[in-house]
Order: structure tokens, then sequence, then C-alpha cells
């Protein structure tokens, strides 16, 4: 009787241990769905800039294509007349600011992988003392 009351409460524990890991760390678990809600919200973010950023450049483009610009305006639109020469100088400030890259999967302190393999190992320790302690009540028991 006490072995299959052991054998049923492992089994209890090993549900326990496995619903955890697959409603938190499973591939549709909570920590994925954070992940991808990040993602989510990182991407519309960044179409909207790129929303505004092509409004932008229509507005212009309408200007340049109506010809309402003087030759100094056209100039700083972009459009080079011919035989002219170009230098490039790269503008320093763009290093200076700092953007937000893509996913928190990429940028995460501790990776989702490794928090999987960690509570596996967790889980492992869990049952080796459960077992631990299940082989000493036995033995109490026997003595």
């Amino acid at each position: 009787m006490e072995k299959q009351q052991n054998k049923f409460s492992l089994f209890i524990i090993l549900a326990i241990l496995f619903s955890i890991y697959c409603f938190i760390f499973g591939d549709s678990g909570l920590l994925e769905r954070m992940s991808l809600k990040e993602d989510k919200n990182y991407m519309i973010d960044r179409i909207n800039v790129l929303k505004q950023e092509n409004d932008g450049l229509k507005a212009g483009y309408r200007k340049l294509a109506s010809g309402d610009l003087s030759l100094e305006e056209v100039i700083k639109a972009g459009i080079i007349p011919s035989n002219t020469r170009i230098m490039f100088l790269p503008d320093r400030s763009d290093e200076k600011k700092t953007t937000r890259t893509r996913g928190s999967r990429e940028n995460a302190f501790v990776k989702l992988e490794h928090l999987r393999i960690i509570w596996i190992l967790v889980s492992i320790m869990i049952l080796f003392f459960y077992r631990l302690k299940t082989k000493k009540s036995h033995e109490n028991s026997r003595v």
C-alpha cells in the first residue's frame, strides 16, 4: 500500500512539475508570450516611425514635382545637378543615439532556453530529494 502511495505521489509531483514547465516555459507559455508581445510592440512602433518618414518623403516629392522649390531647396532635398562633385561626411550624431533593438530575446539577461534548462535541473533535483526522502522513511519504517 505504501509503495502505491509513493508511486501516486511521485506521479502527482511529475504532473505538477510538467504542467508548470508547459505553462511557464513552453513554446506557448507565459514567458514566450511576453517576449512575443514585446516584439509586436517594437514592430508597431517601428512601422509608425516608417509611416511618418514615408509621409514626409511623399510631401517632399510632391513639392519637387510641382516645381514650387527654389534651386537651393532642391539641392538641400538631395537632387544634385550634373557635373557636381560629391563628398560624403558621416554624421557623428547618429553614433550617440541609442536605438531600441528588436526583440527582448536577443537582449535578455537570461535567455528562455537557459531558464528551461534550469527548470529541468530543478525538477530533477526535486525528484531526487523526494526519492531520497521516501527511501529514508521506508528504511525507518522497517527498523
